[in-house]
């Protein structure tokens, strides 16, 4: 319940605070009071979208503050505060403050929250009638809506959601591999071709660098053997080499040592040299052995080279990059043929879905039409009492049969179902039931919801606030009263709040509030009452009679004034 509201520098509103109750609550007030921007301003209490246009001129900020009370949380209440990480307690202080750069602020019980949060909490506390909510009962989805709800089907109705979400994403899932089973064998075809064709290379990452360094060898082999002899035979062959001008050397330093020892480390350091190139000439001869000459080989080289350009012109710029593109392309190879081994199972889990789909599709279509009994004599009763007395309501019914053509197994079928609800009125004796958006007049129309909020008041669980914003729209005189009385019988099961401009449902309240303006400095102020019982009568005088109060009116505002008394006797 909605127990205080406050509101600084919104509008054309500097400060105005108020108290409510149980039951029903009304505000009254001229045109352009301010009626409607407090409801604005309850709005942005329930998460609504802001704008620094709200204002109040001058002001840097505007704050609205709401505390519900509750005698008992309930679940879905409680479960939607603990997720967001608040914990339940009997009474839950909202605060929303708006500044001009736009970046507000929400508090809840003083800890910060956010526009997400608020709006997932005003789903529990408060729901909004305004003028053209009416306009709901034009569109057959609120009505298959309001019958599940009426039939607590809910979970019914979410369970057979979610099959149906599996069912069409498995459907969805086989009829992609069927329908692309050409192109995956194709591209199925071109991969193992890919694949084994590089394969077939048996590439080796440094290979191409190697076989560039034999290539340069083999075409200048000639050139290096003549060189390599002609520096063997300088190192060692020849009597004017290398290896021999040092052994005359060595035979030099020999006899000279003897003579003089200081020259021994001459002479040892120069036999060195001698066997170091002696050494270097024995690798020059191997080398010279092993030394290719075959122009064959050449050609394998040149051959293999030539091949590894190839695939590097068709798979990457380099040897790696042609190894990278093997390792992908083997992925996806392997992906495609694992579709092809998953379309068994995925066809079996189809059919189990559908099966499983077609039992809970009829089930949920059965309970329906078990609750749709129980609402259509629940509305013609309270439609009768907005005066309709010789009202008839149905439903018509669209419910979708077998249909083996179709993959679902049904002629039709939604996440709603395989029905089509939509509700159908007779308000006039002799005419034909039809669809409310052809027959029902606006005035009909809220009546009618009127009635569904007093139905589903009555049931456990909904929402403990109710707003109803001037629902006197299109009516007047005796059905204006029917409806007052039908407001009233809701407040008795939920908190109503409802502006209106009818004195006939006004003078029914349990707390009545007056909204009016007035100019002082050159600003426009809106302030709110709570009327005291002799304010209540000067206020439904002043709706019935206009700026001159008559005694006329006056008599006729005790005269409703009276009729709440004796109605509230009589329940």
């Amino acid at each position: 319940m909605l127990r205080e509201l406050s509101i600084q520098n919104f509008a054309i509103i500097d400060e105005l605070s108020f108290s409510l109750g149980p039951g029903l609550n009304i505000i009254t007030g001229e045109t352009g009071a301010g009626k409607s921007i407090i409801l604005d301003a309850l709005s942005l209490i329930l998460g609504d979208r802001s704008s620094p246009d709200l204002i109040r001129t001058e002001a840097p900020e505007a704050r609205i503050e709401a505390v519900f009370e509750f005698n008992s949380l309930a679940q879905p209440l409680a479960e939607t505060l603990a997720r967001a990480g608040y914990p339940a307690a009997e009474e839950l202080l909202i605060l929303r403050s708006l500044s001009r750069s736009g970046k507000g602020r929400v508090f809840l019980n003083g800890s910060l929250a956010t526009l997400n949060i608020l709006s997932a909490l005003s789903d529990h506390l408060v729901e909004i009638y305004g003028q053209g909510e009416h306009q709901l009962l034009l569109r057959p989805e609120y009505h298959l809506e309001f019958l599940d709800e009426y039939g607590d089907l809910a979970p019914a109705r979410d369970e057979f959601q979610n099959l149906y979400r599996d069912f069409q994403e498995t459907r969805k899932q086989v009829e992609k591999i069927k329908t692309d089973e050409g192109e995956r064998l194709k591209r199925l075809d071109l991969l193992s071709f890919q694949i084994s064709e590089i394969a077939a290379a048996n590439l080796k990452e440094s290979e191409e660098e190697e076989l560039a360094s034999l290539r340069v060898r083999l075409q200048n082999s000639g050139k290096i053997t003549s060189l390599a002899r002609a520096a063997l035979d300088g190192l060692d062959a020849e009597e004017g080499s290398a290896s021999g001008k040092i052994s005359k050397a060595l035979s030099a330093l020999r006899e000279i040592s003897a003579l003089d020892p200081e020259l021994k480390d001459y002479y040892s350091r120069l036999e060195s040299t001698r066997a170091e190139i002696r050494d270097l000439a024995r690798s020059l001869e191997k080398y010279l052995d092993r030394a290719d000459h075959n122009p064959d080989r050449l050609e394998e080289v040149e051959n293999r080279l030539a091949a590894l350009s190839q695939l590097k012109r068709k798979y990457g710029g380099s040897i790696p990059e042609v190894l990278a593109y093997r390792d992908r392309i083997t992925v996806e190879r392997d992906e495609l043929t694992r579709q092809s081994e998953t379309l068994p199972g995925l066809e079996a889990d189809l059919s189990r879905l559908k099966k499983s789909l077609g039992e809970k599709a009829r089930k949920l279509s059965s309970s329906r039409r078990e609750a749709g009994k129980k609402l259509r004599a629940a509305v013609k009763s309270e439609i009768r009492d907005l005066g309709i007395p010789e009202v008839r309501f149905d439903f018509l019914w669209e419910t979708s049969g077998p249909s083996p053509e179709n993959l679902s197994g049904f002629a039709a079928l939604t996440e709603r179902g395989i029905d089509r609800v939509e509700f159908i009125l007779s308000a006039n004796p002799g005419e034909d039931l039809k669809p409310l958006r052809k027959v029902a007049s606006g005035g009909e129309l809220s009546r009618i919801m009127l009635a569904l909020k007093n139905i589903r008041s009555r049931r456990a669980g909904e929402t403990p606030t109710l707003i109803f914003d001037e629902i006197d729209a299109g009516i007047g005189g005796a059905v204006a009263e029917m409806v007052g009385q039908k407001l009233w019988e809701v407040s008795r099961n939920s908190q109503v709040i409802c502006v209106t401009h009818l004195p006939q449902i006004a003078c029914y309240a349990d707390r009545h509030f007056q909204v009016s303006k007035s100019t002082s400095a050159g600003k426009t102020r809106a302030r709110i009452q709570t009327l005291s019982e002799p304010d209540r009568l000067e206020e439904l005088s002043r709706m019935l009679a206009g700026l001159e109060i008559t005694s006329s009116g006056k008599a006729y505002a005790k005269e409703l004034l009276a009729r709440r008394a004796e109605l509230a006797q009589k329940k």
